[in-house]
């Protein structure tokens, strides 16, 4: 199953999709995931959606394709870190740019929330919870 949604709010867009790997969500996210208020509702809506649809073992943020994010990018991913945990599903990022990755390791972002290299680690961490 893969389902999906552009926003776009004048910069660059931002593009999802979902893909279903027995019982882990993984979202593809493209683009930028900064201050826009506009954007970051469409993505805070989009990740809750996938959380609330359906019983996930793990939600998975594949983060191949993001250029960028910012301080209200990190903080929707300690917020859905933080419902995901409440309901008892695993939430992680994975194939993080080294930007991307830095940002994340210096605000301790990658502390508290599981950071993957590749969608294979990802898989043997959730098949086996």
């Amino acid at each position: 199953m893969q389902s999906g949604l552009n926003g776009s709010t004048g910069g660059s867009v931002m593009k999802l999709s979902h893909r279903i790997l027995g019982k882990i969500c993984i979202i593809d996210i493209e683009g930028e995931i900064t201050g826009s208020a506009a954007r970051n509702q469409r993505f805070s809506s989009y990740i809750k959606q996938q959380i609330e649809e359906e019983i996930f073992r793990a939600i998975v943020l594949d983060f191949r394709n993001v250029e960028l994010i910012d301080s209200v990018g990190m903080g929707i991913i300690r917020l859905f870190h933080k419902i995901a945990k409440e309901q008892k599903t695993g939430f992680a990022l994975y194939h993080l740019n080294q930007a991307v990755r830095s940002t994340l390791d210096f605000v301790g972002i990658s502390v508290i929330v599981p950071v993957f290299e590749t969608e294979e680690e990802v898989l043997a961490a959730f098949q086996t919870e």
